[in-house]
């Protein structure tokens, strides 16, 4: 038993972490391009209230990478969860990009597995909204997908993966 309420402080500060993490700064980038946050999304989506988030507070996995740097910040840069539309249960997921990029790792991975197997179990339907610098083979394995006017874009590989194999090697034709 905490008697000194240690971990209760402790989810305070998380708590706190959290809020900190997204800032006016980021939101303004974000409009500027045409785009919602994650959470404002999330928010637009749900009925008032209803959103319950899964795993705020984990952080990326601790893996050694060779390059770039790993920051550590909470939701490994997906906000996932379930609420209600209408009043019908469904589950979800918003990629943030003010998160690194709203890039794929094994933590955020992890997560949008979980809503899906949530899903899955309660025969509810998933909603992904991604806004990432990857994760381009999600949306082509979707029953729909929805993209923004000139905002939403979709590459598997960017320009110079497309100009490697497509310039001319000596006598090859390719």
């Amino acid at each position: 038993m905490d008697l000194s309420g240690k971990n209760y402080k402790a989810f305070l500060e998380r708590q706190e972490a959290l809020k900190k993490q997204y800032s006016q700064k980021q939101a303004d980038k974000q409009h500027s391009k045409g785009k919602l946050t994650a959470l404002e999304r999330i928010s637009l989506l749900f009925d008032t209230g209803t959103f319950e988030e899964i795993d705020a507070f984990v952080t990326p996995a601790n893996q050694p990478v060779e390059f770039g740097k790993v920051e550590r910040t909470y939701g490994d840069g997906v906000i996932a969860g379930h609420g209600k539309i209408n009043g019908r249960l469904i589950f979800a997921y918003a990629q943030d990009f003010t998160i690194m990029g709203g890039s794929l790792g094994f933590i955020h991975a992890r997560k949008i597995a979980k809503i899906q197997e949530m899903a899955l179990k309660m025969g509810s339907p998933i909603i992904g909204m991604m806004d990432s610098g990857g994760a381009v083979y999600s949306p082509a394995l979707m029953d729909f997908t929805f993209m923004v006017n000139h905002t939403s874009y979709m590459f598997v590989t960017g320009p110079n993966g497309v100009k490697v194999p497509t310039r001319k090697h000596g006598n090859m034709p390719f």
